[in-house]
């Protein structure tokens, strides 16, 4: 028998392969890199694309530089509406057409991040016309998955162990977040479904053949969330697990919001009582993902009126071609870039520049340190979550295994060094680990 652990994280997916010859890794994309990327791009002619293609079609789109259109589209349906009051009062109902508002133009759209909306009432989103729900969108990048997984195994694999957070994003619904991915998995070709948590799968990689007793403390710190576990070794007994909904993503947007939100309107003032940008649209910027979600005729008819009162235009025409000519993503990769560039030298360029949009900010990794002060805090309290919830202390823990690829920030590896003592760190392998430790599970449920 056969089973795959898949470890579907926010920002990047991996599938491990359980069989008779135990546990490997398997190269998602052409070029035998195992990491595929959790995007997806949706073209009204095309269709879905995910990963490394996904990318290349949008960037595509963006060289083109064609612009956003909206137009009305019939949709062949009418719908029953009062007529205009009379000086009679009521003048019966009339049937008008139905008609939508739909994108054309030959590009499409690229959506990441949604993992990060599993717990919210998100129901979908609308594209090109077309409803999707969250569970349609991820079973696109699901059954991609497994289609290319089953390609390189040779036989269509039902069996599977998937990663979960120890907390997910947003809103505290573990419930609603488990029964949305069950049902992706579901809709994807997989008939057995099974969890575990993403440390407890980067603590197993780590155990296999170890027999010495000790206790370790597993760091995850990936592009979504920080999960902490701490467990008994040879035994593989889970002592305690805490988590936050915090991780690279979350650092990408304080860098946006600190060093580039001046850009886009941060510093311009509306109209005569000297207004602020919209809540709305500085929240949205933060992630690419979510700039992608703002380009609707209510955003561009905002930007106009925006425009007519803004006290600085260059910024607002700079915000209005960042959504209508698709450059969020390049944006963010260059921030993403940026950060981790900081893991190595001591100061960095960020660099962008394209359409009206022109950005060069000299980053230094002691103002980056600065910008991330605050998630230490909330790191720190993670971890003592996760010792307290395991009724030890920090200097009972005899290893300290980091994974994920924020966990390669030194301000991070630095905080983590004084609380448990560097002679302690073990880096295993910051993006494999936990897709291991989740084949390793596969065989142990499915063996």
């Amino acid at each position: 028998m056969k089973a795959y652990g898949i470890d579907f994280g926010t920002t990047n997916s991996l599938v491990s392969l359980w069989d008779n010859e135990g546990v490997r890794v398997l190269p998602m994309e052409k070029n035998s890199q195992n990491i595929i990327r959790s995007v997806m791009y949706y073209h009204p002619d095309k269709g879905f694309e995910v990963g490394k293609r996904a990318i290349e079609l949008y960037l595509d789109d963006v060289a083109k530089g064609e612009p956003l259109r909206l137009v009305e589209k019939f949709t062949g349906k009418y719908v029953r509406i009062p007529k205009p009051l009379t000086m009679g009062g009521f003048a019966g109902m009339v049937d008008v057409p139905q008609v939508i508002l739909v994108e054309e133009g030959n590009r499409g759209r690229l959506l990441q991040g949604l993992k990060s909306v599993l717990t919210a009432r998100f129901e979908g989103t609308e594209l090109f016309g077309n409803k999707y729900s969250l569970e349609d969108l991820l079973t696109v990048m699901m059954t991609e998955i497994k289609k290319r997984a089953d390609e390189m195994t040779g036989e269509e694999v039902d069996s599977v162990v998937l990663g979960r957070p120890v907390k997910y994003v947003g809103a505290n619904n573990e419930e609603l977040a488990l029964k949305r991915m069950r049902e992706v998995a579901r809709r994807a070709g997989f008939r057995n479904v099974e969890f575990e948590m993403e440390p407890v799968g980067a603590a197993l990689s780590y155990g296999v053949g170890r027999q010495e007793r000790e206790k370790v403390a597993i760091f995850d710190f990936g592009g979504g969330t920080l999960d902490v576990s701490v467990m008994d070794f040879p035994s593989g007994r889970v002592l305690g697990v805490s988590g936050a909904p915090i991780g690279g993503d979350l650092i990408d947007s304080k860098i946006f919001e600190q060093k580039l939100m001046k850009y886009f309107g941060g510093e311009v003032r509306f109209g005569k009582q000297g207004l602020p940008i919209p809540t709305y649209i500085a929240g949205s910027l933060k992630n690419w993902y979510s700039i992608s979600l703002l380009k609707t005729k209510a955003f561009l008819d905002s930007v106009e009126s925006l425009m007519a009162e803004a006290d600085d235009k260059n910024a607002i025409q700079a915000l209005k071609d960042l959504v209508v000519y698709n450059l969020g993503f390049m944006l963010h990769e260059e921030i993403d870039r940026v950060k981790i560039s900081l893991s190595s030298v001591e100061a960095e360029n960020l660099v962008f520049d394209q359409k009206s949009i022109h950005i060069n900010e000299h980053i230094t990794r002691g103002e980056f340190e600065d910008l991330v002060s605050d998630l230490l805090q909330l790191v720190d309290q993670c971890v003592n979550a996760g010792l307290k919830n395991a009724g030890v202390k920090p200097q009972q823990i005899d290893r300290l295994v980091i994974t994920g690829g924020s966990s390669l920030i030194p301000a991070v590896r630095n905080h983590l060094a004084l609380k448990f003592g560097a002679e302690k760190i073990i880096s295993e392998d910051v993006f494999e680990s936990v897709v291991k430790g989740l084949g390793i599970k596969a065989g142990q449920i499915y063996g």
